[in-house]
């Protein structure tokens, strides 16, 4: 499905970028380290996430990493892709603002299981096609293949109608807030997350984000 692949493709080219243009993600660990501090409580979804107390945490929705996703789908549709049947009923943009959070936490959740890695190569070397650091280092995801490794509503269908209760629950306001911020990505932002403390696992249980209604 192209909708799929537009988020999939986003959310993985915004990290590959955010690792390349930072000297502290130059191995695999570090990769991996940052990726399940971000899905630890849910970090990756608040812009201001320093400190270990989640509810310090602010700008919920409002990550970079999720932003610049969704402000791609939006440059790519202009309003005129509809999202496939997700038991959604008639919200389509709530439908793909929580794709692209979906995204981006399958991202970050195959990095750490060690399903997406990346190749860096000096420019020198020769021409390839990926993200270029200032240093002339060029570097491409590898996705491991396999139908299990792919963004589909099979495997991420039920992830993807869980964040759609609390981000449907946001007022008219709030959400269109999001999105006049999403564009603003689009035009002028080339900056992406913020770093954070390290765990030891994914979070995968579904009272994680139970918490999350709290904040809408």
């Amino acid at each position: 499905m192209e909708w799929c692949g537009g988020f999939s493709i986003a959310a993985c080219s915004i990290l590959t970028t955010f690792f390349a243009q930072d000297a502290d993600f130059s191995d695999t660990a570090a990769h991996k380290d940052f990726s399940r501090a971000m899905l630890k409580h849910n970090q990756f979804i608040f812009r201001d996430n320093s400190g270990l107390i989640p509810k310090d945490w602010t700008g919920m929705w409002r990550s970079p990493f999720i932003l610049q996703t969704f402000a791609l789908h939006l440059n790519f549709t202009f309003g005129h892709v509809e999202v496939p049947d997700l038991n959604t009923k008639s919200i389509s943009a709530q439908a793909a603002f929580a794709l692209a959070v979906t995204a981006v936490y399958r991202t970050l959740q195959l990095i750490i299981d060690g399903n997406i890695t990346f190749e860096v190569i000096q420019e020198s070397h020769g021409k390839r096609k990926g993200m270029k650091t200032d240093g002339s280092d060029i570097w491409t995801p590898i996705i491991t293949k396999g139908e299990q490794f792919a963004f589909s509503k099979p495997i991420w269908g039920h992830m993807t109608v869980k964040l759609m209760g609390p981000i449907v629950a946001l007022s008219d306001d709030i959400f269109a807030s999001i999105v006049e911020e999403a564009q603003q990505y689009a035009k002028h932002a080339k900056s992406v997350g913020n770093s954070g403390t390290t765990t030891s696992d994914a979070p995968d249980e579904d009272d994680v984000f139970a918490d999350l209604f709290a904040f809408c």
